[in-house]
């Protein structure tokens, strides 16, 4: 599994030569960590037309073939330079950079040693909310069927489904029990490279000392959706976009390919890119026109490259951006539902923009043009960030509480931090400030930097706890998951009642084990939040679900009893937070969608032709006929 790993990287770092040749880039001095992220936003982008025009063929074949030719890339580019000279040059150049820096160097290779290994840092567990719930069962679908198509899922609408891209050709040959090591793991290795790729020479101690910093700290990875792979991408974006030399023709083509590429792991960051293609477009319009109008062209590429995924989310959820355009989202349990007081709406929202500590954010923003001026782009990716937590804590009310939030912004947030960091060591010698103008800025930065790695849940005495559990933990021969094999054969034989070929409604907590080659599969997820043209309501009664579900021409309802479901679909647990909650707020409402869907669920176990397999699992048939017929 460790050599797919690496050949997966080493791929994605063929395909990034490719492009960055093919554009005329290479001049730019982009390294090896570079040319993998750019290789995964070209993988992103080709895999969303090849979904979008073979819809309903196994993408598996086709990500293998994609995967080989990106080796062979690399392979020929290696050809034609010396690897082996210019390692041996970079150790010479290391070497002369003092004890220190070697110190560091050797410290931080052995960091992420032990992070690829388990050994140190947090290995998560699967979330059976979101991973085995959708995200999950969405890379299957990929693989198995060439589909990106979830129209009753509450993930789906946020998503262009970029990063499902990417988690499909990790698991090619990475059990799913281990997805969420893209993020955890490779990813977070992956962005270590970017920032030793961002320092600048005379200054390397300190950037080693930023990539320590950022290894060992604690990550918001609570599933495997995009938080490190967002911020990969996001600090390629926002380091092409802030090079003082013109971009050129070829140059914005080239942005326009991260931009696009980045735009795809969640709709929210439109935001950060839309303000810093624009707020660029305007810097380089005082400077000059040509200019401006490579900005204007990577804007309109941009604009180009996101339609296949805009498409994609289009077919699946009836929506080109969400949450501007609602598509099939049902708005049931929005924070602004009835009962909520205008004291309650400024509560919520300040509680959001204050976590996120918005006026330091402010003050750093309007201290970075005092020091450096306006045309020193540094600051637009740290207003960028800035715009991002305004618009989450204003526009998104659905969010549970700040800690949500922070997760959403975070590869924004700790993108332009690290880029202003690299940028500072850059300009200013390590331990001598020029001017009280550029401490100022730094003070600033460093407290957003305590803030965005250690004020989340799990600080440096967590990070330290956790690597003191997971040796104890593989030590006993364990693996990070809660993913059962019994469960999946469970499953697999539910299916196989149901005819082949049938499309049913799935509702269990384990869809990830469904077989999508052999059944049209509706996934529920979470119940009463989406759904094509709104038409699931909390007071349809039970002829009026079957009727709807017969209208999305399904045939049969799979189910668990809610007396023994264990995650999204279990009574105990929805009871338990019923009780806890507020009344109004969102986990009072989410409480009540999932009482009113049990009663559905109470009702089919009792109906004519429902059949029982096993203790928990219940196939009904929407015509109350036999399944097996």
């Amino acid at each position: 599994m460790l050599l797919f790993w690496i050949a997966l990287i080493v791929s994605y770092s063929g395909w990034g030569s490719a492009v960055i040749r093919t554009l005329g880039v290479d001049r730019w001095g982009l390294g090896f960590a570079t040319r993998v992220v750019t290789g995964m936003c070209l993988t992103i982008l080709f895999a969303e037309l090849y979904l979008l025009s073979a819809e309903g063929h196994a993408a598996r074949i086709v990500w293998w073939c994609w995967v080989i030719a990106g080796l062979v890339l690399f392979v020929g580019f290696s050809l034609q330079r010396s690897p082996l000279g210019a390692a041996k040059e970079h150790l010479r150049q290391l070497s002369r950079q003092g004890i220190a820096t070697v110190t560091l160097s050797i410290l931080l290779v052995l960091l992420m040693v032990a992070a690829l290994t388990g050994i140190v840092g947090r290995v998560p567990l699967t979330n059976c909310y979101d991973d085995l719930l959708s995200y999950f069962p969405e890379v299957k679908t990929i693989l198995q069927i060439g589909s990106l198509t979830d129209p009753f899922s509450l993930r789906r609408l946020a998503s262009y489904g970029g990063q499902q891209i990417l988690l499909s050709f990790f698991h090619l040959r990475t059990p799913m029990s281990l997805l969420v090591l893209h993020e955890s793991i490779v990813m977070c290795l992956l962005a270590v490279g970017l920032i030793l790729e961002m320092s600048a020479a005379r200054n390397k101690a300190a950037v080693l000392i930023l990539a320590i910093l950022f290894l060992v700290s604690t990550h918001p990875i609570v599933n495997s959706g995009a938080e490190m792979s967002a911020l990969c991408l996001f600090l390629c974006f926002f380091r092409v976009l802030t090079r003082r030399e013109p971009l050129g023709r070829k140059g914005a083509v080239f942005l326009a390919l991260l931009a696009a590429s980045t735009l795809q792991l969640r709709a929210n960051f439109l935001v950060p890119i839309g303000a810093a293609l624009l707020l660029t477009f305007l810097v380089d319009w005082s400077v000059s026109r040509d200019q401006a109008s490579d900005v204007a062209l990577a804007s309109l590429v941009t604009l180009i490259l996101t339609i296949p995924g805009a498409l994609l989310l289009f077919h699946s959820s009836n929506t080109f951006l969400f949450p501007l355009w609602p598509g099939n989202f049902t708005g049931n349990t929005t924070f602004f539902s009835a009962g909520t007081t205008s004291s309650d709406v400024i509560g919520y929202i300040s509680t959001n923009v204050f976590y996120s500590s918005l006026p330091i954010w402010i003050l750093l923003v309007i201290s970075s043009v005092w020091a450096n001026g306006i045309r020193e782009k540094v600051w637009i990716p740290l207003l960028c960030a800035t715009l991002t937590v305004l618009s989450i804590a204003v526009a998104a009310p659905t969010l549970q509480d700040p800690h949500a939030l922070f997760r959403y912004a975070y590869p924004v947030l700790q993108s332009s931090m690290l880029l202003f960091y690299t940028a500072w060591f850059g300009s200013i010698e390590f331990r001598k400030h020029k001017t009280r103008k550029d401490v100022f800025p730094f003070a600033c930065a460093l407290g957003l930097l305590v803030m965005i790695n250690f004020r989340i849940p799990g600080n440096v005495h967590g990070f330290l706890m956790a690597t003191v559990a997971n040796i104890g933990y593989y030590k006993e021969g364990n693996a990070p998951t809660p993913i059962s094999s019994v469960e999946e054969g469970m499953v697999s034989e539910v299916q196989r009642s149901v005819p082949k070929g049938a499309k049913f409604v799935s509702i269990i907590d384990d869809p990830e084990y469904w077989n999508f080659s052999d059944n049209h599969i509706l996934l529920l997820d979470v119940p009463y939040q989406a759904s094509p043209r709104r038409g699931l309501t909390p007071d349809m009664e039970l002829p009026a679900i079957d009727r709807y579900f017969g209208d999305q021409g399904a045939r049969y309802i799979v189910f668990q009893d809610p007396e023994r479901a264990t995650c999204q679909y279990s009574r105990d647990r929805w009871v338990g937070i019923g009780k806890g909650a507020a009344l109004n707020s969102v986990d009072y409402n989410w409480a009540g969608l999932h009482a009113r869907l049990f009663r559905y669920l109470e009702e089919k176990k009792r109906a004519a032709g429902t059949v029982q397999i096993g203790d928990r699992y219940y196939v009904a048939s929407l015509h109350y006929g036999n399944p097996g017929q």
